[in-house]
């Protein structure tokens, strides 16, 4: 074996358990990321959601839209298309009750109420996901 061979597969052997260090002990650390963003999302909804059920202030729709966009764009990248579409999708979610007279600030309110019911599915589902092991991605979730 020449030299140029052994230096090849001495690289190819480390690069093999650089990437099996990274998926087994690299990732431990993704989870906590994760569920640490998607807690703040879900307290700034929150307050969005008290905002929105004052109806003596104005509508804080400029705010919400931003919010929603950060929330998909993260979602986008840190788990995946199916839960970006998920966070605007109403379906199998139980449908509440208002007593916000405006319509404005209705609205927003039970569009707010359905973002943030997505955004504790998640975080369920993420303890779920990661209860059996570092490395482990998202499983595909039916809505």
């Amino acid at each position: 074996m020449s030299v140029f061979q052994y230096g090849l597969m001495g690289s190819a052997l480390a690069a093999g358990l650089a990437l099996f260090g990274a998926i087994t002990f690299g990732y431990a650390w993704y989870p906590d990321v994760v569920r640490a963003q998607l807690e703040t999302f879900l307290a700034e909804g929150k307050e969005l959601l008290r905002i929105a059920q004052l109806e003596q202030e104005p509508v804080p729709l400029p705010a919400a839209e931003a919010w929603h966009r950060r929330v998909m764009d993260y979602l986008a990248s840190a788990m995946g298309q199916s839960f970006a579409r998920r966070f605007v999708d109403s379906s199998r979610l139980p449908i509440s009750l208002s007593t916000v007279q405006s319509d404005g600030h209705r609205q927003l309110e039970i569009g707010l109420r359905i973002r943030i019911t997505r955004l504790e599915r998640f975080l369920s589902e993420l303890e779920q996901d990661f209860s059996a092991g570092p490395g482990l991605r998202f499983r595909q979730r039916p809505r």
